[in-house]
C-alpha cells in the first residue's frame, strides 16, 4: 500500500499595509508654494515615477531633514516595484540622516523581509520597536519572522503586542489566526479570522483562510460559503478557487475540483499548487498521465516543491517505473529530509524493485522521525518476511498492532507469518481478528482458506475461498485453490471448472494450465492433460514439474523417448528434483536400459534417501535389480522401502513377485496379501496371491478376493480364467483392445497368466512358450515382462 500526501491546502497572507512616513508634517503647507519638487515628493497628488523623481531633486539639493524624508519616500517607491536593493539603499540613507526614527527601521525590516533575509528583518524591527514602541506594524511583521521560522507562540505574542496597542488592527487578527490553524487550534483561529472579517469586510484573504479552518474541523459547507463569499469580494484571489476545488475533491467530485482548479490557473497560471491539485485530482480519476503533466508544471513553476516530487513518485510507481519514482522520491528529501512520508514511499519503491536491504532502511528512517508511522511498520515487516527475518518481521506486525489495534492489515500479515511456520490455529486466529475488523477485503478470506487447507480442512478452506470470489470475483488465484480443494477432495469436475474460470480472467496464466492438467490427469483423460501441460510450458518453460507431469503422460502413451526428454527438461531447470530422477529410472526401465534406470533411482534416493514419498524409488530399484537378476539387491530395496512407508501396496507386491521366483513362496504370500488388503481394488494382488497359493499347494482362495475388484474391466478376464469361468483362448480374445497399446499391454498379460495356469496344470511345454511370448511382446514396463523373465530364469532357461 502505498501512500502519499497532499501540501497543506494553500494559505495566503498578505503583508501589513505599508506605513508612510510624514516628517513634521505640520510645515508641509509652509512649503508647498516655496519648494514645488518636495511637495511633489511627499505629496500624493503624483504618480510614482513623478513622485520619486520630485525625491531624487530634493536630496540632491535640499537640507538634510528634506534628504531624510526624500530617501523613505523614494525607498517607498523602489519597494512598491520590488527594487528591494535599492529601497535599501535609500532606507540606510535616511537611516544615517536621522538614526532616531524608528519608522524608518520598519520600513527597511520590510524590504529584507520581502527579499527573504529574515535575521536582517528581524533585527531592523527590533530597532524599530526600541526607537518607537508603538509602532504596531513592526510588531506584526516580526510575528511574520516568527511564523516563518515555525516558532507560532512568538508568532502568537507578537501579534497580542500589536492588537494591545490597536485592537483595530484587522491583519494582526488575520496573521494570528494562522498561527493558531497552525497549531491546530483552529476554534482560535476562526475567532481570530472573525475578528478580522468584522473590522474589515472585504477582507477576501481572511474569509479564504477561515474556509481552511473550516475544513480542519470537517465542516465542508462553511468552507465553501467562505471560499464563496472571499471570491465574491475579490475574483482574483487564487488560492479561494484552488482551495474550492480541494472541498469538491474531498467530496469525491473530481470534475467540479479540476472545473475549480482551471479557474485558479487562468487567473494565475504561474499558481504551482493549483497545477499540483489538480494533478492529485487527475490521479482520483484515474488519468495518471494528465497528473503527471500537471506535477511537472508544478515543479516547473516551484523546483522546491517537495510534495510535488512526491506524489510524482507514487505514480511512477504506480506505472512500473520505480528508478523515476525513486528519483522522485530522492529530490523530495533532499527539498525536506524531515518529512517521514518521503521516505516510507521510498520504500515502497525500493520493495517493488526487490531491493528489500534499501526499502528497510527508508522505513528505519521514516520510524526515526515518525515512531508512531504504522505503515511504515507494517511495510518494514513485508520487506523482512521477504528476506527471511521472520521474527523481525513478527515484531513490526506486533508493534503495528499495539499502537493501532484496529489495523486489520497488521494483522493478516501476522497470520501469513504464523502460516509459515505450520501454526495454523494462531495464523486462523489473526485471520479471524483482521475479518472482525474489516470484512471487506477477498484477501483475509483467501489467506483463512489457504491456512484451513494447510491444516486438512478442506471444507472450510472451500467456504473462505467461496466468500473471497464473492468478494472479487475477478482473483483468478482464489479460482485456482479452490480448485486444487476440489481435486483433493476427489470433485475433479469442479476443480477444473474452477481452473477455467481463472483462466478466463487471465489466459495466460500457466500455473493454472498446469492445475488443470494434474485434475484433467486424473479424471482419466490423458489427452486433454497432456494438451494443458503444453500449454502451460509454452507460457513459462520454467515449469519443472509441468514437464515431469507431461513426461509421465508420454510414458503411460507408450512413448518412452518423449517422456524421457521431458525429464530431461525438468532435470536441467532443476538438477536436484529427485522424482524426475524416479520417473525418468521408470521410463528407462520400461526401455529395457536397467543400468540407466539404476543409475536414475540411485540419484532419486542420494538426493533424499530417507523421504517417504520415494519408497517407490527404491522399489523401482529393486525392481531393475530382479531384472538383472540380483534378487537379494532387490529384496533390500523393497525391504528400506517398506521401512519408510509402511503402507505402500505397490512395494509389498514388487517384493512379492521377487519372493514368488525366489521360491520363498511364504513370504511372497503375506506380500501379496498384504498388498490386497491395502489396495482391494487392485486385482493384480489378488491374482498374484491367488497364484502363490496354488504353488504353496493350499488352493485357490481367488473368489474370496475378487469381491471388492471392479470385475467388468481388465484384467477381470484373466481372474475369470484362473477361477475355471473362461477358456485361455477366450482371454487372449478379450484381451483385444481399438487402442494399440492397450492391446498390446493385455495380450502381454493374457499370455503370461495363461503360461502360469498351464504351468500349475503342469504343462511346462506350453508354459515356455507363453512366457518367451511375454518376453517377446510385453512392454519392457510391465511386472509381468520382468516376472516372465524371472520365469525362464527359474526354469533354467537362458533368456
Amino acid at each position: 500500500m502505498s501512500r502519499g500526501e497532499l501540501i497543506a491546502l494553500a494559505k495566503k497572507w498578505r503583508w501589513p499595509i505599508r506605513l508612510v512616513v510624514v516628517v513634521v508634517g505640520l510645515l508641509i503647507a509652509r512649503f508647498l508654494s516655496a519648494d514645488p519638487n518636495y511637495a511633489d515628493c511627499i505629496g500624493h497628488t503624483a504618480n510614482t515615477d513623478q513622485q520619486m523623481a520630485a525625491c531624487t531633486q530634493v536630496i540632491e539639493h535640499d537640507a538634510a531633514d528634506r534628504r531624510s524624508v526624500a530617501f523613505v519616500t523614494r525607498g517607498n517607491g523602489w519597494e512598491s516595484k520590488a527594487d528591494y536593493g535599492r529601497a535599501i539603499a535609500d532606507y540606510d540613507q535616511a537611516i544615517e540622516l536621522d538614526p532616531k526614527n524608528g519608522k524608518v527601521f520598519y520600513d527597511r525590516g520590510m524590504a529584507w523581509q520581502h527579499k527573504g533575509d529574515n535575521d536582517r528583518a528581524m533585527a531592523d524591527y527590533d530597532q524599530a520597536v526600541s526607537l518607537d514602541p508603538k509602532i504596531v506594524d513592526a510588531y506584526n511583521n516580526r510575528g511574520l519572522v516568527w511564523f516563518a521560522r515555525g516558532d507560532d507562540d512568538r508568532a502568537i505574542a507578537e501579534y497580542d503586542q500589536a492588537l494591545s496597542l490597536d485592537p483595530k488592527h484587522a491583519i494582526s487578527y488575520y496573521n494570528r489566526g494562522m498561527a493558531w490553524a497552525n497549531k491546530t487550534n483552529y476554534d482560535h483561529a476562526i475567532a481570530d479570522y472573525n475578528q478580522a472579517t468584522d473590522l474589515d469586510p472585504k477582507y477576501a484573504a481572511a474569509y479564504n483562510n477561515r474556509g481552511l479552518a473550516w475544513v480542519a474541523k470537517g465542516d465542508s459547507d462553511r468552507a465553501m460559503a467562505d471560499y464563496d463569499h472571499a471570491i465574491s469580494l475579490d475574483p482574483q484571489i487564487v488560492d479561494a478557487y484552488s482551495n474550492r476545488g480541494n472541498v469538491w475533491a474531498a467530496r469525491g467530485d473530481e470534475d467540479r475540483a479540476i472545473a475549480e482548479y482551471d479557474q485558479a490557473i487562468r487567473v494565475d497560471p504561474k499558481h504551482a499548487i493549483s497545477y499540483y491539485n489538480r494533478g492529485t485530482a487527475w490521479n482520483s480519476k484515474g488519468d495518471k498521465d494528465r497528473a503527471i503533466a500537471d506535477y511537472d508544471q508544478a515543479i516547473s513553476l516551484d523546483p522546491k516543491f517537495a510534495a510535488a516530487y512526491s506524489n510524482r513518485g507514487l505514480l511512477w510507481v504506480a506505472k512500473g517505473d520505480y528508478d523515476r519514482g525513486i528519483a522522485d522520491y530522492s529530490q523530495a528529501l533532499n527539498l525536506d529530509p524531515k518529512h517521514a512520508i518521503f521516505y516510507y514511499n521510498r520504500g515502497i519503491a525500493w520493495g517493488r524493485k526487490g531491493d528489500n536491504d534499501r526499502a528497510i532502511s527508508d522505513y528505519n528512517q521514516a520510524i526515526t522521525l515518525d515512531p508512531k508511522d504504522t505503515l511504515s511498520y507494517l511495510n518494514r515487516g513485508v520487506a523482512w518476511a521477504r528476506k527471511g527475518g521472520v521474527d523481525r518481521a513478527m515484531a513490526d506486525y506486533d508493534k503495528v498492532i499495539s499502537l493501532d489495534p484496529k489495523n486489520a492489515d497488521a494483522y493478516n500479515n501476522r497470520g501469513l507469518l504464523w502460516v509459515a511456520r505450520g501454526d495454523y490455529e494462531r495464523g486462523i486466529a489473526d485471520y479471524d481478528q483482521a475479518i472482525s475488523l474489516n470484512p471487506k477485503p477477498a484477501i483475509f478470506y483467501f489467506n483463512r482458506g489457504i491456512a484451513w487447507g494447510k491444516k486438512g480442512d478442506n471444507d472450510h478452506a472451500i467456504a473462505d475461498l467461496d466468500k473471497a470470489i464473492n468478494l472479487d470475483p475477478k482473483k483468478a488465484d482464489a479460482y485456482n485453490i479452490r480448485g486444487l480443494l476440489w481435486v483433493a477432495k476427489g470433485d475433479y469436475e469442479r476443480g477444473i471448472a474452477d481452473y477455467s474460470q481463472a483462466l478466463g480472467l487471465d489466459p495466460k496464466h500457466a500455473v493454472s494450465y498446469y492445475y488443470r492438467a494434474i485434475a484433467l490427469g486424473k479424471k482419466g483423460d490423458n489427452d486433454r492433460a497432456m494438451a494443458d501441460y503444453s500449454l502451460a510450458i509454452s507460457l513459462d518453460a520454467k515449469i519443472t514439474d509441468a514437464y515431469n507431469n507431461r513426461g509421465l503422460l508420454f510414458v503411460a502413451k507408450g512413448d518412452y523417448d518423449r517422456g524421457i526428454s521431458d525429464y530431461n527438461q525438468a532435470l536441467s531447470l532443476d538438477p536436484k528434483h529427485a522424482v524426475s530422477y524416479y520417473n525418468r529410472g521408470l521410463a528407462w526401465d520400461r526401455k529395457g536400459d536397467n543400468d540407466r534406470a539404476v543409475a536414475d533411482y540411485n540419484e532419486a534416493i542420494s538426493l533424499d534417501p530417507n523421504n517417504v514419498e520415494f519408497a517407490a524409488a527404491y522399489a523401482g530399484r529393486g525392481m531393475a535389480s530382479a531384472d538383472k537378476g540380483d534378487n537379494a539387491r532387490a529384496l533390500a530395496d523393497f525391504d528400506k522401502g517398506i521401512s519408510l512407508d509402511p503402507k505402500n501396496a505397490d512395494a509389498y507386491f514388487d517384493r512379492g513377485i521377487v519372493s514368488f521366483y525366489s521360491g520363498a513362496l511364504a513370504e511372497a504370500r503375506a506380500d501379496f496379501e498384504q498388498a490386497a488388503t491395502l489396495k482391494p481394488d487392485f486385482a493384480y494382488s489378488a491374482i498374484w496371491l491367488d497364484l502363490a497359493n496354488r504353488r504353496a499347494g493350499l488352493g485357490s482362495h481367488l473368489q474370496g478376493w475378487i469381491g471388492k475388484v471392479d470385475m467388468t474391466k481388465w484384467p477381470a478376464p484373466v481372474a475369470r480364467m484362473l477361477l475355471g469361468k473362461q477358456t485361455p483362448a477366450d482371454t487372449l480374445k478379450a484381451a483385444d483392445d481399438p487402442d494399440a497399446t492397450t492391446k498390446t499391454g493385455q495380450v502381454c498379460e493374457a499370455n503370461f497368466y495363461t503360461a502360469e495356469l498351464s504351468r500349475l496344470q503342469g504343462q511346462n511345454d506350453e508354459a515356455l512358450q507363453l512366457y518367451r511370448a511375454a518376453v517377446s511382446g510385453c512392454p519392457k514396463g510391465f511386472y509381468e515382462y520382468q516376472a516372465a523373465k524371472a520365469a525362464l530364469r527359474e526354469l533354467g532357461v537362458s533368456l
